[in-house]
């Protein structure tokens, strides 16, 4: 997928834990996304008519359509509940390549949002062993547009029309907590497995609201993060070795566990209890083995 040195320049920044290749190559993630003979890649170009906006919403999709068409309409129920002003958000969905056509979602994405969504068609399937250049774009278009908040979702999840009141309400109910980088979505009824944390070791801690929890780490069913979260994170995701998958082919993409030890002793990191977004109806696309073994 990427030539020689670029391989090298991603070890090194492994090494480092800083960005180099998003320095110099952003155009290998792009042409994942957008062949630069196709005149839809001028709008990446033009992202600065987005910029400063209060609220970027990324959808990652892949072979849902049906599902995706629910969660954008969600969404826009959501945005009509809270009163914002359309031209106050920008929505981004990527969607990875597969074989259902998604034409009549994207006509009525278009059609709810206007000018403020921004769609676009990976080339390849990148999965889940690419699931990182996948946020890796949306890192890219969100340092451009430097939203002053970050909301991630998923496609196959269900949430409540007042979502971003409630997650308007939980970031103040943790305002006094100056390190608070992100609040995640998603618990469990029967989440006993991670009480002293999942991929670092913390024993969760409720707070005074009894809304929210403490928890140290995150997963990308669904989170919300500030401006802060993204430059903390250098808009950068440090690349994941193929390697990885060796031994183990159901493990995850390991982006939710990157982002989780990258924010570790750096920022805190607080769930919804009880959740916000139920999640797991639709058949798993990245992880069926595990979700087999440990379903929502």
């Amino acid at each position: 997928m990427f030539n020689i040195i670029e391989k090298k320049l991603f070890d090194l920044e492994s090494i480092i834990n800083r960005p180099i290749i998003m320095k110099f190559f952003p155009e290998s993630f792009i042409s994942m996304w957008i062949n630069s003979n196709n005149p839809d890649h001028e709008n990446l170009n033009n992202l600065d008519m987005y910029s400063n906006r209060k609220l970027l919403i990324i959808l990652t999709t892949f072979n849902r359509p049906e599902s995706c068409l629910r969660v954008i309409k969600g969404i826009y129920n959501s945005i009509i509940y809270k009163g914002l002003n359309f031209d106050e958000i920008v929505i981004l969905i990527l969607n990875d390549k597969s074989q259902a056509s998604y034409e009549v979602v994207k006509k009525q994405s278009h059609r709810m949002f206007d000018g403020q969504i921004i769609w676009l068609d990976a080339l390849y399937h990148l999965g889940k062993k690419y699931f990182w250049c996948t946020h890796q774009m949306a890192f890219l278009v969100a340092k451009k547009i430097m939203p002053t908040m970050y909301l991630c979702l998923q496609d196959d999840i269900d949430f409540p029309e007042d979502l971003l009141v409630q997650l308007d309400n939980m970031w103040k109910f943790t305002e006094e907590d100056k390190n608070r980088r992100v609040i995640y979505l998603f618990s469990e009824k029967n989440d006993t497995y991670d009480l002293n944390g999942r991929w670092i070791k913390y024993k969760r801690e409720l707070h005074s609201s009894g809304l929210l929890r403490k928890t140290q780490w995150f997963d990308l069913q669904g989170f919300y993060a500030d401006l802060k979260f993204l430059e903390m994170m250098h808009f950068w995701v440090q690349p994941i070795p193929e390697i990885r998958w060796k031994k183990d082919h159901t493990i995850s993409s390991g982006v939710g566990r990157q982002f989780t030890f990258r924010c570790f002793n750096n920022a805190n990191i607080y769930q919804c209890i009880p959740s916000l977004i139920t999640h797991g109806h639709e058949e798993s696309m990245m992880n069926p083995e595990a979700r087999a073994r440990l379903p929502f």
